[in-house]
């Protein structure tokens, strides 16, 4: 019974796993540290290129070995909300490096290169931290169609996908004859997505910095309309789950009750009368079978009634009346 999971049983993750890939040039560093407190893991080097004021509460590491990796995982990162990883595709290229040095890798290699790709990917879920993953575009031949991609290593995009809660693509769009920065979450028949928060198809960046290079905006983007839906959608599916154990708890309870026969009656009534949330119901009527059935218990189908066959019926009034009778 408790191999089958209802809904709002699932486990609900409370921090946001993300990919936001697009062209060199986006803005897509700038856009990852709008996220809280961010630690950036800098395999591109490119940190630098974000504009100052956006990075007055962002620290980086510029990583130029795998064992930098190691240090830092080891380290205390409680002060940080989010891990950024810039960019997905270099990381990838460490990882090979370390397993390889300045080789090619053979076939053989790669089962090292997945182990390790897949024990950071674990780490990282183990700090239990937001986090943001940035890759540059490439694409690929589906059919006549030409999709655009994260570019890193198949294998490796597809076990990482699996993890994630939403993959972004970034491009700029003509929007009323203004070039606006466009994020969308939803695939396409041109892009690759994931949208498990019910994002709008596509949402605008706001401009926060204009061409002669001045701040003009926060940059705030993806906690203001990415991580506070993401956020919503967590606390309403964990409520759901409160209101399915305070459900279970009370149908625990009343089975836990039945005594009698007439008792095993009640809870039917009762069970009829309850707003089932997921798979209660089967869940309520399996409990109270298994006690009914503990209980020898057995269901009358002409009176409609649970009786308990070990307890012989008292005989009626008029019986008794002729026993009386007989004896005199």
């Amino acid at each position: 019974m408790g191999l089958i999971k209802s809904a709002a049983e699932l486990p609900v993750p409370s921090t946001l796993k993300m990919l936001i890939y697009g062209q060199p040039g986006m803005g897509k560093t700038t856009l990852a540290v709008s996220m809280p407190n961010c630690l950036i893991l800098d395999f591109d080097r490119g940190a630098y290129r974000v504009n100052q004021e956006h990075l007055q509460n962002v620290d980086s590491v510029e990583v130029e070995t795998w064992n930098d990796i190691e240090q830092v995982l080891q380290m205390d990162l409680r002060k940080y909300d989010t891990i950024v990883v810039d960019t997905a595709g270099k990381m990838i290229d460490a990882v090979i490096v370390a397993c390889c040095g300045t080789r090619q890798p053979s076939i053989r290699d790669w089962s090292s290169i997945n182990a390790k790709f897949k024990s950071f990917t674990v780490a990282l879920n183990s700090l239990g931290k937001n986090q943001v993953y940035i890759a540059h575009r490439s694409e690929r031949q589906q059919g006549e169609n030409r999709v655009f991609v994260p570019d890193m290593r198949e294998k490796n995009f597809s076990a990482l996908s699996t993890e994630l809660d939403l993959i972004g693509y970034c491009v700029v769009k003509d929007v009323k004859g203004q070039k606006v920065r466009t994020l969308s979450f939803d695939s396409s028949d041109e892009h690759e997505g994931k949208n498990t928060c019910h994002l709008p198809a596509v949402l605008n960046i706001p401009e926060i910095i204009d061409r002669d290079g001045n701040v003009v905006g926060e940059n705030n983007f993806l906690e203001e309309y990415v991580l506070k839906a993401f956020q919503a959608n967590v606390a309403k599916k964990k409520q759901a789950g409160i209101a399915f154990s305070k459900l279970m708890d009370e149908i625990a309870d009343k089975v836990n009750a039945i005594k009698t026969a007439g008792d095993a009656d009640e809870f039917v009534k009762y069970e009829k009368s309850i707003n089932h949330i997921g798979i209660s119901k089967e869940r309520a009527r399996q409990l109270f079978m298994n006690k009914v059935n503990a209980l020898g218990y057995k269901y009358d189908k002409d009176s409609g009634h649970f009786v308990d066959p070990n307890n012989k019926p008292e005989p009626k009034t008029e019986e008794k009346a002729d026993d009386k009778k007989k004896a005199k």
